[in-house]
């Protein structure tokens, strides 16, 4: 299996220093399952089975409804960004694989990270 972990932050805009509002961290866990030649993507309970690996990969930019902060966090008038992050957790990896990817980059599968400025 190969993890991933969705990182998400809310954070308030100051001059000097940004306060960070509320924080969340998502594992996902892809599995190929030889008998039924599909992908398996879980994280929780929400489960969902897939044909091929592009369609799981595309789940990943599908991410709806993900509850980063409570709406009585956020003041109105005040400027916020909401960022989300998308990284390959290699310490999930079995211990050979780990030794691997920390000595090479290809390994290293990561997104930048999205930044949505917004007022509520």
């Amino acid at each position: 299996p190969l993890y991933f972990v969705l990182e998400t932050e809310v954070v308030r805009e100051r001059l000097l220093l940004n306060d960070t509002i509320a924080s969340r961290s998502e594992t996902f866990r892809l599995v190929y399952v030889p008998l039924t030649r599909s992908y398996r993507l879980s994280s929780g309970l929400y489960t969902q089975n897939v044909s091929t690996l592009e369609a799981a990969t595309r789940q990943f930019s599908r991410l709806r409804s993900t509850r980063i902060a409570e709406r009585k966090l956020l003041q109105k008038g005040e400027r916020y960004v909401a960022m989300a992050r998308l990284r390959h957790d290699t310490s999930q990896l079995p211990k050979p694989l780990q030794l691997s990817a920390l000595a090479s980059r290809e390994w290293s599968l990561e997104v930048d990270a999205v930044r949505i400025a917004f007022t509520p």
